[in-house]
């Protein structure tokens, strides 16, 4: 008997079978049909009904995801909607966003305690879920209003939630793309109403909308597609379609007009360029791109508030206040309001408050810094820094370790985004749950899924 009629008696034998993991296209076009649904509407005219189909479609999709026990689906198709859900919630379910994680949340507590379990075991995960929940209780306490700082609550659920869809890259990847469609759904929503500066609309007299909203959003996909070559989403041999997200992302980011976005994104630019010099081709592509149709959008109409908003920036004739939108004056009335309290600060839920005793006018804080520092004093702020230390070390050696720099940067980049908000909301979220990635005992996230089947020999 030859060797292959001896093989080809055993019959059928189990093997198991790799393939590269792939990207959830049905996933993919749930997000974009909520998004582009919904901000088609409000292009039209029409936010109000812009805002109810956005949370009439995403009950349909999260409920067919509840039906058939799909929980990475379903954080998905929440972590990918973000930037609608953020521009249009002050017209309808404020806190859409909250529910939306905490039932992803609960699935997995339903159909995959073992996978809940293992993200909570992370004893960074859990100082950052105990610490902010602690300190909204006693928001609630302080000031007996549940709204106050409730969006800790949010950046907590939508960091766990980029920890827990990191389980299965392929989901991760088809949230970071969904999230790339929604930015631009959003801003050509906008688009038509936008007469100061893209992120802010007025339509039939209802003000829509913030700068910063959309301009987060921004930073974080043009780092995900900038950084390791786009594998986190999948478009690591696609170089054309990262040049192309980011170039759209970019101008979408340019024509926010929202300067501490702009401060961030050069931040984390500047930090790829020195430390991953492979990544230099596409910076250096997206850079001369975006000076040649960011030269054609400013002389639209649009263009030109988005110069006005470099010439209050740069304008040496205005006063630094008015340059920077009140912010300086919350730095400048910082010192006095820390020194009042300096250990305990004035009391969690106090910042509107204290703002407009040492400024005159009723604002929250400007800064995450001056936010907890004024609220929390030398106890907040030792505790905000060493969770930014404790995962600044983390991610570093991920890096070394496995060459991997986007949890280091979403980690520096929402240190950025600190010095100009406050920084409490899901997109922030998003950012410290991609610095969560980088556990210093994790092995390497690997972008293959097997497969069992049975090989027939002949």
């Amino acid at each position: 008997m030859t060797q292959l009629e001896a093989i080809s008696t055993i019959g059928s034998v189990p093997a198991v079978v790799m393939r590269p993991a792939r990207l959830h296209w049905a996933l993919f076009f749930n997000i974009a049909l909520c998004v582009a649904s919904a901000m088609g509407a409000v292009a039209l005219g029409y936010p109000y009904a812009g805002a109810v189909i956005l949370v009439a479609f995403l009950a349909v999709c999260l409920g067919y995801r509840i039906a058939i026990r799909d929980e990475y689906g379903f954080l998905a198709i929440g972590v990918g909607v973000v930037p609608a859900l953020l521009m249009l919630r002050g017209l309808f379910v404020y806190n859409s966003a909250i529910f939306i994680f905490v039932g992803g949340t609960l699935l997995f507590l339903s159909h995959s305690p073992e996978e809940l379990k293992l993200v909570w075991r992370d004893r960074v995960i859990q100082a950052y879920g105990i610490l902010a929940l602690l300190y909204w209780w006693l928001t609630y306490l302080n000031t007996n209003e549940y709204a106050n700082n409730l969006r800790l609550v949010e950046l907590v659920l939508s960091a766990t939630s980029v920890k827990l869809l990191s389980r299965r890259r392929s989901y991760l990847a088809t949230a970071f793309l969904g999230l790339a469609c929604s930015i631009t759904c959003v801003a050509l929503g906008m688009l038509p109403h936008s007469d100061i500066r893209l992120g802010i609309a007025d339509i039939d007299g209802t003000r829509l909308g913030n700068p910063i909203i959309l301009g987060i959003p921004c930073v974080l996909v043009l780092m995900l597609v900038l950084s390791d070559r786009g594998q986190w989403m999948f478009l690591e041999k696609h170089f054309l379609a990262r040049a192309f997200i980011a170039l759209v992302t970019g101008e979408w980011l340019v024509l926010s007009g929202s300067r501490g976005s702009w401060l961030a994104a050069l931040g984390f630019v500047l930090i790829l360029a020195i430390l991953k010099p492979p990544d230099r081709k596409l910076l250096l592509v997206l850079g001369a791109s975006m000076a040649f149709v960011t030269g054609l959008a400013l002389t639209t109409p649009l263009g030109e508030k988005i110069s006005q908003q470099y010439e209050k920036t740069l304008d040496s004739d205005r006063t630094l206040a008015n340059r920077t939108s009140g912010r300086s004056a919350q730095w400048l009335a910082f010192p006095d309001a820390f020194s009042q309290s300096p250990i305990w600060g004035w009391g969690p839920g106090t910042g509107r408050n204290v703002v407009a005793i040492y400024t005159g006018r009723h604002l929250n804080w400007h800064a995450l810094y001056l936010h907890v520092g004024a609220e929390t004093g030398l106890i907040g702020l030792t505790a905000l820094f060493s969770l930014l230390i404790a995962m600044g070390r983390r991610t570093y050696r991920h890096w070394r370790t496995f060459g991997e720099i986007t949890p280091l940067l979403a980690l520096l980049t929402y240190a950025f985004f600190g010095f100009s908000v406050s920084a409490f909301d899901a997109d922030s979220g998003i950012l410290i749950g991609l610095a969560f990635l980088g556990a210093e005992v994790a092995p390497r996230y690997m972008v293959y899924e097997s497969t069992i089947r049975q090989v027939e020999y002949a």
